[in-house]
């Protein structure tokens, strides 16, 4: 039997990471450079740091810094929602096949698709503010994307059932880890449980990484 070097998994793997490279890495890399140039067309003279200067002077670059800033928010909050759900889904409360349906639909459909459908309920006529209107919640019947006080919080609503899917609530991967969870008491599996949902989710895949 042939012994493999230790080169060959990485012979495998390069054309891939090569093709990644050109794909990806080569136009972040003309971007870097046309930060030192005034662009005109495909190309253009160098200008240093202006560009830099000029971004960081204008008060649009430090709003959109403050906005996303706001929207890390939403991790926290996406992290302690799948944890809940989580257990609620495992303890199979009554109607838990109604809310695993609910949190799964956002991965059947496509971002455009939830982008449009969000858009209709959140209007200011749309369905959200009938049903508060029904409810003689009147006050709360907010103009959701209109207004720029609540749409950032509107989009943010967005991202968390976006990301609050089935991926955030691991399950036991075969029938003897299924078994071994089962034999232990309530406590027990929710513990193991909250700790599967912060291993596998995405904020610690990428402290990992």
């Amino acid at each position: 039997m042939q012994r493999k070097t230790w080169i060959e998994p990485y012979l495998y793997v390069a054309p891939l990471v090569l093709l990644l490279g050109f794909v990806f890495g080569y136009p972040l890399l003309r971007n870097f450079e046309f930060s030192f140039k005034m662009v005109r067309g495909i190309d253009g003279p160098w200008i240093g740091l202006r560009n830099y200067q000029l971004i960081l002077t204008q008060d649009v670059f430090w709003e959109a810094v403050l906005h996303n800033l706001q929207l890390l928010l939403a991790i926290p909050a996406m992290v302690a929602i799948s944890l809940f759900v989580s257990v609620l889904l495992y303890d199979r409360i009554a109607g838990w096949r109604l809310y695993r349906i609910i949190v799964f639909i956002p991965f059947v459909l496509a971002i455009p698709i939830i982008a449009v459908v969000m858009k209709r309920m959140f209007q200011f006529n749309g369905p959200v503010n009938e049903v508060l209107r029904w409810l003689s919640l009147d006050f709360l019947a907010l103009d959701w994307i209109g207004s720029s006080d609540v749409a950032l919080w509107t989009v943010m609503i967005l991202i968390i059932w976006r990301e609050v899917g089935p991926r955030h609530h691991p399950v036991p991967r075969s029938p003897a880890g299924a078994r071994r969870i089962a034999d232990r008491g309530g406590q027990d599996r929710r513990r193991q449980l909250v700790a599967k949902a912060v291993a596998h989710h995405p904020a610690a895949d990428a402290r990992r990484d």
